[in-house]
């Protein structure tokens, strides 16, 4: 009796084990795939977080300082959350400051990574094979605004960019933003949704942990989701009341960063001046705009009644461009006026723009017809994802090789 027992516990241990195998196998070029992504933005933070051989220039090391100053009592920081983490992985585990940040941060880059790759995989499932989906992740974490040095002479300074490096509040924000998106537009899509608790709990918090980590992104984003609410949804005033209580508790705590960052006895602010931060950095930021989003306005242009149909690209679409406007008017005065700490909304926004223009994009390729004007059109929207694809891996290596950020 007992050898029995023993034969069918090795049984199950020995087909749980070669379960395991075939699942490796089959996910052999992710699992390589997010590992790289991992190591090579631990190898791109380290060497920021020390700046090796005078290079690697970022915001790291104002961050350290930021860390230091806000743990001491000496400064507020209205977003502590990636400070927070490392400052307390640091003191548990005795690591450096500059080992902390840069294995959480590699950690959300890689958690980012694999969200896009969900989001891809649910979208274009059954047009694509997991290996060709794995590698478009890839592409769109590369992928820069279109390098022009006849108009300016740096890819990302100027222009912005769906993929940013040197920031680490920007890095840290990303996966909450892109999780809050894709949970809040399903939220008011799906009835069953709505009636459960549990996703109230959810959405809120995760909304709580990108301010927590950048206010940004829900400041974009909140007015996006309204517009879009009045739009499909007209007079649906329980789903208007829903989205509001989701919102709530965000909204109070941006007011309470608010505070006590612009104090009314403190002379910064924010104030409005009309692209005055975004001509510091550029010529003319209608053309820095369209090197931009040339990719997504070309695809709006071709497609406009067919991607408007997706949610998600209509809400990121919006999102954008209330981004955008946010940037355009909006600066802080004092000390940080040339920071323009108003574009980093419009970074995630960038993002999110192309990960859903992307689908749209790759679904026309694989159902499209490819003859006549539909040809033609496919061809310009292919080249200007090609011109994207091309700066931005001009940008990559520019910034893995400690060229700077510029």
């Amino acid at each position: 009796m007992e050898k029995d027992q023993s034969l069918n516990l090795w049984e199950r241990i020995r087909t749980a084990s070669l379960n395991v195998l075939r699942l490796l196998g089959r996910n052999f070029f992710q699992i390589v795939f997010f590992t790289t992504v991992f190591c090579a933005t631990y190898f791109l933070f380290i060497r920021q977080a020390y700046r090796f051989y005078g290079r690697y220039v970022s915001d790291f090391m104002a961050h350290f300082r930021f860390t230091s100053l806000f743990f001491s009592g000496k400064m507020y920081l209205p977003h502590p959350g990636i400070h927070t983490i490392c400052y307390y992985i640091s003191k548990i585990t005795s690591l450096p400051l500059q080992y902390s940040f840069s294995i959480v941060l590699a950690l959300f880059a890689t958690a980012s990574a694999f969200i896009i790759y969900l989001i891809l995989l649910r979208s274009l499932k059954g047009y694509y094979s997991p290996a060709f989906l794995t590698t478009m992740t890839g592409v769109l974490m590369v992928v820069s605004p279109v390098y022009a040095p006849f108009f300016n002479p740096w890819i990302y300074l100027m222009q912005g960019s769906p993929n940013v490096w040197h920031n680490p509040t920007l890095i840290a924000v990303k996966p909450f933003a892109f999780l809050s998106f894709l949970l809040m537009i399903s939220f008011c899509n799906h009835t069953e949704y709505q009636k459960k608790i549990k996703y109230y709990f959810l959405i809120s918090f995760i909304f709580l942990l990108s301010l927590w980590m950048k206010p940004n992104f829900v400041m974009s984003f909140f007015p996006a989701v309204a517009v879009w609410l009045l739009i499909k949804y007209p007079k649906r005033w329980d789903l208007y009341l829903k989205a509001s209580i989701l919102f709530l508790p965000s909204i109070v705590y941006l007011g309470y960063q608010y505070v006590n960052t612009f104090p009314l006895s403190n002379t910064k602010g924010i104030i409005i001046d009309f692209l005055g931060v975004w001509r510091l950095y550029s010529r003319n930021p209608y053309i820095s705009l369209f090197l931009a989003t040339a990719f997504p306005c070309l695809l709006i242009l071709f497609r406009f009644k067919s991607v408007m149909n997706n949610p998600f690209f209509c809400v990121s679409s919006i999102n954008l461009v209330i981004a955008v406007l946010q940037f355009m008017f909006f600066a802080e005065s004092g000390k940080t006026y040339s920071h323009a700490n108003f574009a980093w909304g419009y970074m995630i926004a960038l993002q999110l723009m192309f990960i859903f223009a992307a689908i749209e994009y790759l679904k026309w390729l694989a159902t499209g017809n490819k003859r006549g004007t539909d040809f033609i059109k496919i061809g310009v929207v292919t080249a200007a994802f090609g011109l994207h694809l091309f700066s931005g891996i001009l940008y990559t290596w520019k910034i893995w090789s400690g060229g700077g950020y510029a």
